[in-house]
């Protein structure tokens, strides 16, 4: 979703306005300036141009007349069909919209505008083959039926090297989901941008695929679903510790030259081989997912991103690995070295202060461990005011089939419109999973 909310027009006729009048009463709008005695009706309808109401669906925008696009006549006439949900919809034209945002003014439009514009453009380009979405297409192909439907996740050999592929549960086929949909609006805004070079990296890129846990199926992992992202990016920068995963990942891509993979701590391969080449004066824009394992990341990456000035990262804030290594309800008890890869991760050793309050009992003082959304919280806070990140989404909870939170998600950007972009992506998804 690009824009925040609805707007529709409304054709000027008394059947209409009836029409318009019960479904408004079905959402039980009210009207967002807070005049509680204007009563939404069809006489309302007709003789107003425009009202913004709130309704249990969410704030409407309903127009007889919208700034600079017309009336319901004449939008009609490059409107097209669409199907949302369980029927078809008339949507206004994407030229009508941008005239339509322009003229209203509204801060939020404005910062709407530029994504609207850039996905013009991807329209276009859309409209060619799409190099990405085949290739993803031959490489889930390849599959042999013997591995498909396995219990356990099959292994293959490349030459010296074994792989064992992950299996993975709906949270984690998800968030590469998330990955790929917050992507293509970052990749698209910067193509519109000419001059720049976009750069995805992926610090723990795995082999490329993995095993559902639900269906036993292979699925994409987070690289071949952003190699499949229209429009492409012009570099990607795949770092794992295992090779064997890594050989796999370049027989499923092939050697293609806009594609590097290191085998290496991503902690020292971004520091000294990546991040440097993504210089501002040069106009080279990174996006990097950060999807550790465990405390197996360290501060300095996320700030060195940060700091950049040119980075955008998508983070895993492994909130599960803490729980069972560093936040223990008794910290006495947490062991030295659990101490000092939780202290690697955050920074500095202030997660102790956060993580725990002090309270008083009958006779003495004594923790009490804090929620995790009260860390995750405070991790937020230090994204922006340490590490250097203008704009840092809200958390999102990543949950298992038990409803436990595994880990969070956070988006961070220099970019106001990096963040509402991610927010609206985390939104959707957070609304998904409440449906089921």
């Amino acid at each position: 979703m690009i824009t925040d909310r609805l707007d529709i027009c409304y054709a000027r006729d008394k059947k209409n306005y009836r029409a318009l009048a019960t479904g408004l009463r079905e959402l039980d709008a009210r009207l967002l300036d807070g005049e509680e005695t204007l009563v939404l009706d069809a006489k309302t309808l007709e003789f107003g141009d425009g009202f913004a109401v709130e309704t249990n669906a969410g704030i409407l925008g309903c127009l007889s007349a919208p700034a600079g696009a017309g009336r319901f006549l004449e939008l009609i006439q490059g409107a097209s069909e669409m199907v949302v949900g369980s029927g078809p919809i008339t949507v206004a034209a994407l030229e009508d919209v941008i005239r339509l945002k322009r003229a209203s003014g509204r801060p939020s439009d404005l910062v709407e505008l530029e994504i609207l514009a850039a996905l013009r453009e991807e329209i276009e380009y859309a409209r060619r083959p799409s190099i990405g979405g085949r290739l993803l297409g031959r490489q889930l192909s390849t599959f042999s039926s013997d591995e498909r439907g396995k219990g356990s996740a099959p292994t293959t050999r490349l030459g010296e090297h074994e792989v064992k592929f992950d299996k993975v549960g709906e949270w984690s086929e998800l968030k590469i989901k998330i990955v790929a949909e917050y992507a293509q609006p970052f990749s698209t805004i910067l193509k519109a941008q000419k001059g720049f070079t976009r750069v995805y990296i992926d610090a723990f890129s795995g082999p490329g695929r993995h095993i559902s846990k639900k269906s036993g199926e292979f699925v994409p992992g987070s690289p071949l679903a952003v190699l499949a992202v229209s429009p492409p990016f012009d570099e990607y920068h795949f770092i794992d510790l295992d090779q064997g995963k890594l050989d796999e990942l370049r027989r499923l891509v092939g050697p293609r030259s806009d594609v590097k993979l290191y085998q290496g701590d991503c902690n020292d391969v971004l520091l000294s081989e990546v991040f440097p080449t993504i210089r501002y004066e040069d106009y080279r824009r990174g996006l990097c997912l950060l999807d550790p394992y465990g405390l197996n990341l360290k501060w300095e990456v996320m700030q060195s991103a940060g700091r950049s000035q040119t980075i955008d990262m998508i983070l895993n804030f492994p909130v599960a690995d803490m729980n069972r290594n560093a936040l223990w309800r008794d910290p006495t008890k947490v062991s030295a070295d659990a101490k000092k890869r939780m202290t690697a991760f955050w920074g500095d050793d202030s997660w102790s202060r956060v993580a725990y309050t002090t309270k008083r009992g009958l006779f003495e003082e004594f923790p009490e461990k804090e929620d995790n959304e009260t860390i995750a919280r405070a991790f937020r806070k230090r994204l922006k005011e340490v590490a250097g990140f203008a704009f840092v989404s809200q958390p999102l909870p990543m949950r298992n089939s038990k409803g436990a939170t595994v880990y969070y998600l956070f988006g961070a950007s220099q970019k106001e419109v990096g963040v509402k972009i991610i927010d609206s992506v985390f939104k959707k998804h957070a609304q998904g999973r409440k449906a089921r």
